[in-house]
């Protein structure tokens, strides 16, 4: 948890030095596009990952969720 917080913590300081205090578009709409970048990451490679290491999923006792998570029940 300490180290999703400080990755958390990295990226806000990489955002707000690099994008909100140079673009002249709204902080909000460039928060928005900014949060879209680790999304993809998440969803395609982070989530089937954490399925992969559960130990109902390695034993075959339980399914994989898919993508998504919308296979798990």
């Amino acid at each position: 948890m300490t180290v999703h917080l400080l990755v958390g913590a990295i990226w806000a300081v990489f955002y707000a030095y690099f994008f909100w205090s140079v673009l002249p578009v709204r902080p909000t709409l460039q928060g928005l596009v900014f949060a879209f970048v680790p999304m993809p990451l998440a969803i395609f490679i982070m989530h089937p990952q954490f399925d992969l290491m559960h130990p109902l999923v390695q034993n075959d006792h339980l399914s994989s969720s898919g993508l998504f998570g919308l296979g798990g029940g």
